[in-house]
């Protein structure tokens, strides 16, 4: 003799099946959905005195772990000796994830405009001093922990003390780039869909 299914258990399986089914959309969403970054490259003023009275970087490629992001054209910065507000190195979408590590390609013979040199220093009396940079030009920034999900609005900032970064090559007369006084900063949010809307 059948003993009868409880209706109470239809419903149980009922609801682990709609649990299943929406834990695997939203994972689906997660790996295969997109959000927005906006990456900006400043250098923060200290007291002290900077070496060179300009600084100036070409940035060849923006790379996150390993990838380069899509769109991002070469761009050359030029810093001065004062405040000055930051430069946005890329605005656009990103897959969805978890990122460890932002790299800079630096191109120290060539600029945006196809001159040269494309990174260098000039000091008060208005000399060029080439701008010694290690590993290739390649700068990698520890990201700790950035995680951008589907419709994030994620901004980040990547700043340097220019004061402290730039070690004076006396032989030679040159600066060299120290790599290890980055620090970022991350700040996310998620958008009105107006603004979802024109992103995309």
């Amino acid at each position: 003799m059948k003993l009868p299914v409880p209706n109470c258990f239809f419903g149980l399986l009922f609801l682990l099946l709609a649990v299943s089914c929406s834990t695997t959309t939203e994972s689906i969403d997660y790996i295969l959905g997109e959000g927005q970054l906006r990456l900006e490259i400043a250098n923060t003023v200290v007291s002290e005195t900077t070496p060179a009275v300009t600084t100036v970087l070409t940035v060849a490629d923006v790379r996150i772990d390993g990838v380069s992001l899509p769109g991002f054209r070469r761009q050359t910065i030029q810093w001065g000796g004062g405040a000055q507000a930051a430069d946005v190195l890329y605005n656009g979408s990103i897959a969805s994830g978890s990122y460890e590590l932002v790299e800079l390609i630096l191109d120290p013979g060539t600029d945006d405009q196809g001159s040269g040199p494309g990174c260098y220093t000039v000091d008060a009396n208005g000399q060029k001093h080439a701008l010694d940079i290690r590993a290739g030009g390649l700068l990698s920034i520890p990201t700790y922990e950035l995680v951008v999900d589907r419709n994030e609005y994620v901004s980040g900032l990547l700043s340097i003390q220019l004061a402290k970064a730039l070690q004076p090559q006396t032989a030679s007369g040159t600066y060299t780039l120290q790599a290890n006084r980055w620090h970022r900063k991350w700040a996310t949010y998620i958008p009105q869909e107006s603004q979802l809307a024109s992103s995309r």
